[in-house]
């Protein structure tokens, strides 16, 4: 009889002690946006060694469709120089490539209650214009052996990972590599 009353005292006070600590525990409020603004590490046109003029930058806007998933838009604007020899003359052609692109994301999260990181990957469907140019020279060849033409759109598929880190509990940091205006961007997120 003691052993059951025992018991008994032992179990109510856990019970009591849990909903306690459960009423006494803040819950986190989540948010339904994330907005981030980033500059990319590498330049646009990486293997073409161009100059950068305005580095590439790039917004984003997402909203959280589940604990796991997200959707949203993005765009991306970077201006860069290059010189490259026309062959057979010792002249050098000097161009200037300014590059736009906008898009869809979906983000799939691999913490659904990322405290402090948030590990992520998607998908990326978009629009870019790259607008090239000449500032000096004669780029007669390059437009009929290379197909240069001053503006060129495309629609483009891609992939990106990336990851966050909570500075508190609306603003962080990330860091992300695939494809939009620069193979890495790195910056700052605000959640809304």
């Amino acid at each position: 009889m003691l052993r059951l009353t025992f018991c008994s005292l032992t179990l109510a006070l856990l019970c009591v002690s849990i909903a306690g600590s459960a009423q006494c525990r803040k819950e986190k409020k989540e948010y339904a946006w994330e907005l981030s603004c980033g500059a990319g590490a590498l330049p646009t046109f990486l293997k073409d060694r161009t100059h950068t003029l305005f580095p590439p930058v790039r917004i984003t806007a997402e909203r959280k469709a589940s604990r796991v998933l997200s959707a949203g838009i993005y765009a991306g604007y970077s201006v860069a120089d290059s010189e490259k020899p026309a062959p057979g003359t010792e002249q050098m052609v000097h161009f200037r490539h300014k590059y736009l692109t906008a898009g869809l994301r979906l983000s799939a999260h691999v913490n659904p209650r990322p405290e402090p990181w948030d590990v992520y990957g998607g998908f990326v469907a978009g629009w870019s214009q790259n607008r090239t140019r000449t500032m000096s020279g004669d780029p007669e060849w390059f437009v009929l052996h290379k197909g240069l033409k001053p503006v060129r759109n495309g629609i483009h598929l891609s992939g990106f990972m990336g990851a966050r880190y909570a500075l508190g509990e609306r603003l962080g940091l990330f860091a992300e590599v695939g494809w939009c205006v620069s193979l890495l961007s790195v910056g700052l997120s605000f959640r809304v």
